[in-house]
């Protein structure tokens, strides 16, 4: 008997063809999309969260100026509780507090000389009298090492004070020892102080001049 001639029931099965999934509704779509977009945003959350963490270690060569009267970059960074205070306090808004890009040490005051250098013309250094936990404080620390014969007992010269009729602490005591790595380019040293030609008219810093207006700092160019 042929295969024609076989019954129905009784034919060979045939191969079945590929069957094509219907598609996708508009709104299934829309939701599948969003599901990915989802997806991606997390994971590269989450690597950017954790990478984060690194960008400190990157740029923790380079070194930051505390304010007057910090202590051990070490001891430092391990007292300071970042609360901002001597951001606050200072006249001549000259201490900052630090990011995620400026190194080690997130949320810790520093200060940029170039665009704000610290005038000293405050009263006793209001920076160190705010500080709550001692990481800025009047005494000198053990790892400043000073130069034999230094008279660290010897008044300090600022001359934002000398003419400021309510002498205070800043003026009887002294902060430290400043080492000097060029003093041949030091301002202060050619008795220029906060003038001079590396300061121009674009300069923004500010200071407070007991002459003009003892408690208004003044932009140094005008």
């Amino acid at each position: 008997m042929s295969e024609d001639d076989r019954p129905d029931d009784e034919q060979p099965a045939k191969p079945a063809g590929k069957v094509k999934p219907p598609p996708l509704s508009r709104s299934k779509r829309q939701a599948l999309r969003r599901k990915f977009l989802r997806t991606v945003l997390l994971t590269g959350g989450v690597l950017g969260a954790g990478l984060s963490g690194f960008l400190p270690l990157v740029y923790a060569r380079k070194p930051r100026l505390r304010p007057p009267g910090a202590l051990d970059e070490k001891d430092f960074l391990a007292s300071c509780i970042k609360c901002g205070q001597c951001v606050q306090v200072c006249p001549v808004q000259a201490i900052r507090l630090a990011d995620l890009v400026d190194g080690v040490g997130v949320g810790a005051p520093y200060i940029d000389a170039r665009e704000q250098a610290c005038d000293f013309s405050c009263d006793a250094v209001q920076c160190v009298l705010a500080c709550p936990t001692g990481s800025l404080t009047y005494k000198k620390p053990a790892f400043l090492e000073t130069r034999p014969g230094a008279q660290l007992a010897a008044k300090p010269i600022l001359l934002a004070k000398e003419d400021d009729p309510e002498p205070t602490l800043n003026f009887g005591e002294r902060m430290g020892v400043a080492r000097l790595t060029r003093p041949e380019s030091c301002l202060a040293i050619k008795g220029k102080g906060f003038k001079g030609p590396a300061r121009g008219h674009t300069f923004r810093g500010k200071m407070r001049y007991m002459r003009v207006d003892r408690w208004k700092p003044i932009r140094i160019a005008e």
